[in-house]
């Protein structure tokens, strides 16, 4: 069990002789206390529209699509990939949060291309971007790669499942879950991508 440090931090602990949080901010990620991390997304969504104006007023200044574009890249895509392997597992359960956050690249596109007309299916291959679910995959699945290849990370996921002679075997041992908080956590979502990878 996680215990935090009561003069530093709000804390989320029941029976706590001090106030309880419903969320609390760690290393720029907002943990809330039933793990939906939808306090997070919408502190994301609402920093990425915000970093969007920046794209606006290139686009008034007649910059070019590929300095847009590479502004796009570099100033907004971050602020909705930062630390994405702990709360985009939890939030790909959830369809309106998915959409909140591609809702933000749909509008950087259309702000990249200076047209609204274009389907956002077109206008991610004309500027040869990934979907954001998909940038969601491959970051995790890099994060996956960079857990399992450190031998100090190794006790964070479970072990890999004996050999069995069925022909579909999970790659790691599944995660039971008892609450909904804890299969709402970055592990058992994690184990269940994983597995089906």
């Amino acid at each position: 069990m996680v215990r935090f440090n009561p003069l530093k931090s709000d804390v989320m602990e029941p029976n706590a002789p001090f106030p309880l949080a419903n969320s609390i901010k760690i290393l720029g990620v907002t943990f809330s206390n039933d793990f939906s991390f939808a306090t997070h997304i919408e502190n994301v969504v609402k920093s990425a529209n915000a970093s969007l104006q920046t794209l606006n007023g290139m686009r008034r200044f007649s910059a070019n699509t590929e300095s847009i574009k590479y502004a796009y890249i570099a100033y907004v895509r971050p602020i909705l990939e930062y630390a994405c392997p702990v709360w985009v597992p939890s939030a790909l359960r959830t369809v309106y949060l998915c959409q909140e956050l591609e809702s933000v690249q749909k509008r950087a596109v259309s702000i990249i291309l200076g047209r609204r007309d274009i389907p956002y299916e077109k206008a991610l291959e004309v500027l040869g971007l990934p979907s954001l679910q998909n940038r969601y995959e491959i970051l995790i699945m890099s994060f996956r790669k960079y857990l399992l290849s450190k031998s100090q990370h190794c006790d964070i996921l479970p072990d890999q499942p004996l050999p069995s002679r069925t022909r579909k075997q999970d790659k790691l041992v599944p995660v039971k879950a008892r609450t909904n908080r804890y299969g709402n956590s970055f592990v058992p979502i994690f184990v269940k991508m994983y597995n089906k990878s």
